[in-house]
């Protein structure tokens, strides 16, 4: 893993990634500033997490920087 500049502020910098534990998905919301972090465990389908991403930008604002490694259980044809 590569170590990332720390943001002068909060929400300039997020990561998101997705991962499975106890045979269920998750999808987390990281700042890099605060470290604050936001968890999502109810549908974690493409059409879900583009939603609740685009609500976080909406209540947040859109962030300088969203590092993401493009999960295989979020296929593009399930974001169309």
């Amino acid at each position: 893993m590569l170590s990332q500049r720390i943001p002068h502020g909060p929400w300039q910098f997020i990561s998101q990634d997705l991962f499975k534990e106890a045979g269920r998905w998750y999808a987390v919301n990281v700042d890099h500033y605060s470290d604050l972090f936001d968890l999502l465990n109810e549908d974690i389908t493409a059409p879900h997490v583009i939603l609740v991403t685009k609500a976080h930008f909406a209540g947040y604002g859109v962030p300088d920087k969203l590092l993401s490694y493009n999960g295989r259980v979020c296929e593009f044809s399930q974001a169309l």
